[in-house]
């Protein structure tokens, strides 16, 4: 299953500048809190973008001309009735997300993570044959799954996982 495109969200900065962030507000995936158009470009540059995705991005900030960072499901074959109730329309390879890359910018890491939850996901596909994990299934990969992974997929060389993560720079004008 391939993409044309990615689906990007323009937000308007409180003083008017346009910035890409999927979210409304911040505080998902910055240490901030608020509205996006509540908050003026300098607040925003402020923030701490990376430390949600991985310690070792923590300090990255929204920079113009900086980065577009896609965190996507990976292995269209483990698509299933929990996609779709997340909200997720299809799961990407590397090949076709790195595809999907905006014209002309650089691709800067094009990485599988969640080594540990591949596993159970393929599991629960596979051997268990359920679309839809049970709330214990779910309490334990948030609870042990996740951290697991941090710790092993480094040492796979990212070459493993249940997500695959982009991220691209624009190019400088």
């Amino acid at each position: 299953m391939g993409a044309g495109g990615i689906e990007t969200d323009v937000q308007r900065t409180a003083d008017g500048v346009l910035v890409l962030i999927h979210d409304a507000t911040v505080d998902r995936t910055t240490d901030g809190t608020g509205a996006v158009n509540d908050l003026t470009w300098d607040q925003l540059s402020r923030l701490d973008a990376g430390s949600w995705l991985d310690p070792k991005w923590a300090g990255e900030r929204i920079v113009p001309g900086g980065r577009l960072i896609v965190l996507s499901p990976a292995h269209p074959w483990l698509y299933s009735a929990f996609d779709a109730a997340v909200g997720h329309v299809r799961r990407y390879t590397r090949a076709s997300l790195e595809a999907a890359a905006p014209a002309g910018w650089t691709c800067e890491r094009l990485d599988h993570l969640d080594a540990a939850g591949l596993l159970a996901s393929a599991s629960n596909r596979l051997l268990l044959r359920r679309s839809l994990p049970t709330p214990s299934q779910l309490a334990f990969w948030d609870g042990v799954l996740v951290r697991v992974s941090r710790r092993i997929d480094a040492r796979l060389g990212y070459r493993l996982g249940k997500s695959v993560l982009a991220v691209w720079r624009k190019p400088v004008d």
